[in-house]
């Protein structure tokens, strides 16, 4: 996503574009890279890069999530616990993606403490 972003606003100076062009080029890089995935069969995206690997949800015990702080945002860590090991990455602080993981998860998804979302509304108790 890295080298598609750079990309992005590498092509907007050469087009002359200023701050703002440049930042709007680099958003719509970052989700058409994203975007991709959607529509991508899971064994493509798993051969695309060496180390890409996957995880069978069954085998998934936990999921926990940690508010973390971003540059000007919040974003979340998130640990997954499986019989294959213990797996770490970052994501948007996004009450979509956090319903998405109890949909799948249930009860196995723990958000930080205080922490609660309905209805697209997000709320820090303490």
């Amino acid at each position: 996503m890295k080298e598609a972003i750079k990309q992005a606003r590498e092509q907007a100076k050469n087009e002359g574009k200023g701050f703002f062009g440049q930042w709007a080029d680099q958003l719509k890089a970052s989700t058409a890279f994203a975007d991709r995935y959607y529509h991508m069969e899971p064994s493509a995206a798993l051969s695309e890069t060496q180390g890409n690997f996957s995880v069978q949800n069954s085998s998934v015990s936990e999921v926990k999530l940690k508010l973390k702080d971003a540059s000007n945002s919040q974003e979340f860590e998130v640990e997954i616990k499986s019989s294959s090991g213990k797996h770490k990455f970052r994501m948007d602080e996004n009450n979509d993606y956090v319903k998405l993981l109890k949909q799948v998860y249930g009860d196995r998804v723990k958000t930080p403490s205080g922490y609660f979302s309905r209805g697209g509304l997000k709320f820090r108790i303490g």
